[in-house]
């Protein structure tokens, strides 16, 4: 926070902490892009929610949701040059933030609870019946 006061772009950055409910679509709504640049995220549910929302994301590539979102702008953790141009092109590029968001919208819908359990429960039938 003090080094985006300290740049003179504290304006235009949420740092929100934990948020829930009705402030957390608020604050989807309201952003350009959503970032985690987590070092390591089991899953990662927060980016669905921002996609589901119509909020384009970046994610680092080290987050466990990387590896099933495919509308989603990824990086590694540690490559903050990267995720700098990957922001200023989403918000520099209203038709890649508009494809961002359409996609992953879109996307974010057929991931659900179910879809996974169902996956899980092909594998521990598949192992099972193989042992």
């Amino acid at each position: 926070m003090e080094l985006a006061a300290s740049l003179g772009i504290a304006d235009h950055v949420i740092f929100t902490g934990f948020l829930k409910g009705p402030e957390s679509a608020e604050v989807y709504a309201a952003a350009d892009l959503f970032v985690m640049p987590s070092v390591s995220e089991p899953f990662g549910i927060t980016p669905l929610e921002a996609m589901r929302l119509g909020t384009p994301v970046l994610i680092s590539k080290q987050s466990g949701v990387s590896e099933i979102v495919k509308n989603a702008l990824k990086a590694d953790f540690w490559d903050v040059d990267e995720m700098a141009n990957q922001i200023l092109a989403v918000v520099g590029f209203p038709g890649l933030r508009q494809t961002l968001s359409t996609n992953g919208t879109q996307e974010a819908e057929t991931i659900t609870w179910a879809e996974a359990a169902q996956k899980l429960d092909g594998i521990v039938h598949e192992f099972a019946h193989s042992a």
